[in-house]
């Protein structure tokens, strides 16, 4: 299985623009080595997939392939994107889920990750992304922000540490304190002015 970072439109799924990523690497030797735009598949693909978009043009869509999730990702985005972060993060507390990590999107909202065994009985299948966008549908449902659009296999996320080219600032992880403060947008746009990488690979629990 492998997971496949690109670095430009991410409209196309462009082979020739991927970067292959062994998952046991350090993600982070992706983006340090300067200013780039680098989104990253949420989910897990192989080869398959690849030979699908090889045979589709280099378009991504209507891929039909199974795909794992390492970690499942929430993405939160809209008018109250702090007490919709805080709010999830008690809800996944409660549930006893695992390696959770915050970020800051770079832009106006914030990503969650984490993980929890109920992935396991869904990883592996074509419908896998459908699946966990209904399961997370009804955990989350009556929070605002939540964005379940991009639950797909061809579905992107902002790579930790990249920069947003419109704002200029990064994605950039969160810490337990930073979120047991008072947490503000202005504090995460300060923060995200550079890079974290001293604290990327921090759990919050």
């Amino acid at each position: 299985r492998e997971i496949w970072y690109m670095n430009s439109d991410p409209g196309r799924c462009d082979p020739a623009r991927y970067i292959k990523v062994d998952p046991n690497s350090d993600d982070e030797k992706v983006v340090r080595a300067g200013n780039i735009n680098v989104h990253c598949s949420r989910s897990c693909i192989d080869e398959s997939a690849l030979k699908q978009v090889k045979n589709n043009s280099g378009k991504s869509s209507g891929l039909n392939v199974p795909h794992w999730y390492k970690t499942i990702p929430i993405d939160i985005d809209g008018t109250k994107p702090i007490e919709t972060l805080l709010e999830t993060m008690r809800r996944l507390q409660k549930i006893s889920a695992i390696k959770v990590k915050a970020f800051f999107s770079g832009c106006k909202g914030f990503h969650i990750e984490f993980y929890h065994r109920f992935i396991e009985k869904i990883n592996g299948r074509p419908d896998t992304s459908d699946c966990l966008k209904s399961m997370l549908a009804v955990f989350l449902d009556d929070l605002p922000d939540i964005d379940l659009e991009n639950y797909r296999v061809n579905g992107l996320i902002r790579f930790v540490n990249s920069i947003n080219s419109k704002s200029g600032l990064y994605k950039i992880p969160l810490l337990e304190e930073l979120l047991n403060s008072e947490l503000t947008m202005e504090k995460c746009r300060i923060w995200a002015t550079e890079q974290r990488f001293t604290t990327l690979a921090a759990a919050i629990y």
